[in-house]
């Protein structure tokens, strides 16, 4: 749930069904290997520790989650390896990609020794700060979308589980900015990961979907990189 107060207040949780132990859910692979599931406990819970905690070979595809932003009204992929210190919002609802092992009753964890409160209240909170490139594109309407490059010491031109995450695959996009690994998989991602050095060299493949006719604005912002990069 996402709740919207016109001042700064409390919001009450009201009933019985309140979980004060651990979780588990039934995640599957069918048509769409993508399963909705979310936060069920009053807290926040930390990304970083829910991977962890669902770290059994080929249960997750990816260590991926993809979470709705109501701003730029798209998914949003948040990763282990980038996102790891990333909050999910009690309730919060999020997308994972069920593997070739997921196929068994209540085989998805939800740690109660894993959430925290946390000072600000807000969805899609995230803390930190690593050398990247952030790329967006605005149409007319000011629709914007993103794409992520970052850099890191342990990361591959390739896939890398944790760091490189897709451009939703659950839903279609009629505007949409993506990259194509360097080490082409096919694949599109909206992060990607590169070694940290290739930060002066790297030629990256962006995509783009948009309409015919469209005008549209490309801005780059560099964060925590060289002033020479």
């Amino acid at each position: 749930y996402g709740v919207i107060r016109a001042t700064t207040g409390t919001i009450s949780f009201t009933g019985s069904e309140f979980y004060s132990d651990s979780q588990t859910t039934t995640i599957t692979q069918s048509t769409s290997n993508y399963n909705l599931v979310s936060n069920p406990f009053t807290a926040y819970l930390n990304l970083g520790d829910f991977f962890q905690d669902n770290a059994t070979s080929n249960l997750l595809y990816q260590n991926s989650i993809w979470v709705w932003n109501a701003t730029n009204a798209t998914y949003d992929v948040k990763t282990s390896g980038n996102d790891g210190d990333y909050e999910i919002a009690h309730g919060q609802a999020f997308f994972v990609e069920a593997g070739t092992a997921a196929n068994t009753d209540d085989n998805l964890t939800f740690d109660i020794n894993d959430v925290s409160h946390q000072g600000t209240d807000t969805f899609q909170k995230s803390t930190g700060t690593k050398s990247s490139i952030s790329i967006s594109i605005t149409d007319e309407n000011s629709n914007t979308r993103m794409a992520k490059i970052y850099f890191n010491e342990e990361a591959t031109k390739g896939f890398d589980n944790g760091y490189d995450g897709e451009l939703f695959g659950g839903a279609s996009h009629s505007f949409a900015l993506f990259s194509e690994l360097l080490e082409d998989n096919g694949k599109n991602y909206q992060v990607q990961t590169l070694p940290t050095s290739l930060k002066q060299s790297a030629i990256i493949p962006l995509g783009l979907i948009v309409d015919t006719d469209k005008e549209i604005k490309i801005n780059a912002e560099i964060e925590n990189l060289p002033l020479d990069t």
